[in-house]
């Protein structure tokens, strides 16, 4: 199997030989223990890519989350960095919007409510 940083760039040039508009990224928060490969700005710096911030739980509950398994640690950090590289992040909600502004420190003009619930 690829390493992971292997897998991300193999991904992103096959997308860039696409030449798409934009790139969308339901949940980036995706591939640890299966199959699923999601990253932004590793190879492809030009595509404006967006993606869609379900909640922040693992960065903001690090002892419940995250401590016990540092190798899934350091995947959720990797995946909270790749976030920030996003042209426009869609919240799922006011909240998340909130955590993102403060937690992610990603400016308010590019993170969005996009009201997914009912």
């Amino acid at each position: 199997m690829a390493s992971e940083g292997l897998r991300e760039l193999i991904r992103e040039a096959f997308l860039a030989s696409l030449n798409p508009s934009v790139i969308h990224i339901g949940s980036l928060f995706e591939g640890f223990g299966d199959n699923a490969v999601t990253s932004i700005g590793h190879f492809d710096q030009t595509t404006p890519v967006s993606v869609t911030l379900h909640d922040l739980i693992p960065l903001l509950n690090p002892e419940s989350y995250l401590k016990s398994t540092p190798r899934f640690e350091r995947w959720y950090l990797d995946k909270v960095e790749d976030i920030k590289q996003a042209s426009i992040i869609l919240a799922n909600s006011e909240a998340s919007k909130q955590e993102g502004i403060s937690h992610l420190n990603v400016p308010e003009d590019i993170i969005f409510n996009a009201s997914a619930g009912p």
